[in-house]
Parts: C-alpha cells; structure tokens; sequence
C-alpha cells in the first residue's frame, strides 16, 4: 500500500516498487509520483481540501496498480492489470489464441498507455484501435480488423462477469467474418512452377513439390525429420503445429519415389529452419508480376501464397472425388466442422464445373 506525502507544495503519491530493486538494500525501490487533477492535469495542492478528496480517489487507483491485494474497487482496475488477470484466466487456451489477445493488448497499450483504467474505456477508444489496426502502420485486412475486435468483446464480456465493468461494452455485437476466396493454382501453373524451381534450386523445387503432393504446412515440412519417415511402414509420422499432437500421413508410392531420390539417413528432410526460409516461393511469384526479366513474368494469373499450396491439394482431392472424412483425414484437421467450411465450398464449385461442361456439351 502507498502514502500520501506532501513534497514542493505537491501531494505525491509514494510506494515501493516490486519490479526494481535498491542497488544498497536488495529492497525494493521505494518512488514517488506527483499527483494531477485528471480534468485539469493542474497538480494537486496539500491546503486544498478538494485537492486532498481527488488524491484518495487516485491513491485507491494506484494501490491496485501496484500492490497485489484484489479486494479493492473494481472500478479502480488498470488495463493492463485486467487483460493480463484475464489472460491468465484462460490457462487451457492454446498458444496462438493467447498471441491474439497479446496483440490486442499491446496495441491498446501503445495507443492510450497502460494506466488507463476500465472504467474509461468507450467506444471511442475502440473506434481509434479499429482505425490504427485498418489505416495505420499495420494496415490489416477487413477479416483480421474483425476477428480482433470478437477476441476484444470477449475481454469485455469477461469483465462484465466478474463485475469488473458496469458500462455497456464497447464493441458491437453480431460482428462476422467474410469468407474468404479459396484460391487453388490451377494444374498447368502448377507445371510451370516444378518446371522452374527444378532448373533454379533443387532445394527449393524438393519443398515445393512436397507441399503439393502432400498438403503439409510450411511449419510442420519445415521441421520434418528422415526419422519420421517410416518407409517400411509407408507412413510420415510428425508433429501437427496446430493440434500439438503426433499424425499419420501415408507414404503412397509416388511420394516415396520423390522422397527416396533424395533420402539420407538422419537429420532434417529440408534445408529451411522456419517457415520465413521457404518465402522464396511468395517472392518468386511476386516477381513474376514485377520483373520482365523473371522467367514467370506474365505467365501466373494471380499472386499466390505458401498457404494456397495446401489450398490447392484439399481442392484436387475434391475434385478427384475424395469424401469429407478422407479430406479430414489428409488435412489432419482436429475438427471436421473446419473441413466442412472448406469441403462445402469446394464441392459446390467442383458441381459448378460439371454442370457447365455438361452445359457445353448439350451447346455441341
């Protein structure tokens, strides 16, 4: 708990620090702030008796801040303090959900400061994140502007439960996130792509083929093992980035011919220690827009990303007839309700397809 001390004709607010030490004592170091009228910023005089009433509303505030005690108002809770209580609430969420929330609260920080309290925050606060996360230095798409402001609701909607804010929650109910186009590299784009990573770098030709024969992910290729390969077996046995948990991939015959053209005895299948390694495709693909001098220059009809790769396995195997389980299965989603969003999309078009082939061919 802090003090009240009168210093220079100015009320400060005194406390010892946790987070910093006393280089003589071991202790921790005791500080001092000068304390301000919140609607004037003018500082607070110890004669003043409306002076003295507001700095123990702000010693209330600051108490919280800096002690661990948990029983004061909760109408005097910082930010920081909350999101970080709120964070640690949700210990058996995984790591990348976390990382979201992470994202949320440091931009807020960065914007308004970690000694903002709850209490304060509105919708204007949220309307100033929104604009920063769309138009400012990180220019986020549509989706992604969206999907943080869910993941903040969902702060809200937390401190409400634990009484910790009594306003009307600043952010929008019913926001929804568009679907996206699922962007599949038609066949002979793909050809062109083997074509030319076999004569630039067989390195970089080994991954990519390897992600279209096998829909992996960038991060679990790149961490693949020869130990995990089982020829004997005829099964790839790794670790699923996502789901945290060991999958099966079989190991048919066309994957074990290109594998084994390559195989050593330990150590990792490909030369990429993370997935910024295997970018080379996306800027390979990039220049193929902006270099007339690129081999693929004019040749690819969109942009594609390392992700479309898998995109583009899932589509063929619908296209090919493979039902949704099978699709499940190769993917290694964990829940078949992500393989439905996609497979749903994917049939339609595949129906699309044949309808019009069937189309042009009553046209003959």
């Amino acid at each position: 708990m802090g003090s009240l001390v009168p210093k220079n004709n100015i009320i400060n607010y005194y406390f010892f620090d946790k987070n910093e030490q006393n280089p003589v004592t071991g202790k921790p170091k005791r500080k001092a702030i000068p304390l301000k009228n919140p609607a004037t910023g003018e500082p607070l005089r110890p004669k003043n008796r409306d002076d003295q009433r507001i700095a123990k509303e702000l010693k209330k505030e600051y108490d919280y801040k800096f002690s661990k005690v948990t029983t004061l108002l909760k109408s005097h809770y910082p930010f920081k303090k909350a999101f970080d209580d709120f964070l640690d609430s949700k210990k058996k969420t995984s790591a990348s959900y976390k990382d979201v929330f992470k994202v949320i609260k440091n931009d807020f920080i960065k914007l308004f400061g970690e000694d903002i309290f709850v209490r304060e925050i509105d919708k204007t606060h949220v309307d100033k994140l929104s604009e920063y996360w769309t138009n400012g230095e990180k220019k986020l798409s549509r989706n992604s502007v969206i999907s943080y402001l869910i993941h903040l609701r969902i702060f809200f909607i937390w401190l409400q439960k634990n009484k910790a804010f009594d306003n009307i929650i600043p952010v929008e109910k019913g926001l929804s996130i568009e679907e996206k186009e699922i962007v599949v590299i038609p066949q002979p784009e793909i050809k062109l792509l083997l074509d030319f990573f076999e004569k630039h770098d067989i390195n970089q030709y080994r991954m990519f083929k390897f992600l279209y024969m096998t829909g992996f992910r960038t991060g679990e290729a790149c961490a693949l093992l020869w130990e995990q390969i089982d020829f004997q077996n005829k099964a790839i046995r790794f670790q699923n980035i996502k789901g945290k948990r060991i999958d099966d991939f079989p190991l048919y015959k066309d994957l074990e011919i290109f594998l084994k053209s390559f195989k050593k005895e330990s150590g990792k299948v490909f030369i990429y220690k993370s997935t910024d390694g295997a970018r080379f495709f996306e800027k390979h693909v990039k220049r193929s827009f902006t270099n007339k001098k690129h081999p693929l220059y004019n040749k690819l009809s969109r942009r594609y990303s390392l992700h479309d790769i898998r995109r583009t396995f899932a589509s063929d195997l619908v296209s090919n007839g493979a039902d949704i389980y099978s699709v499940k299965k190769l993917l290694r989603h964990r829940n078949i309700k992500t393989t439905e969003k996609s497979y749903a999309r994917m049939h339609l078009n595949t129906l699309s397809q044949t309808a019009q082939a069937l189309s042009k061919k009553r046209k003959k």
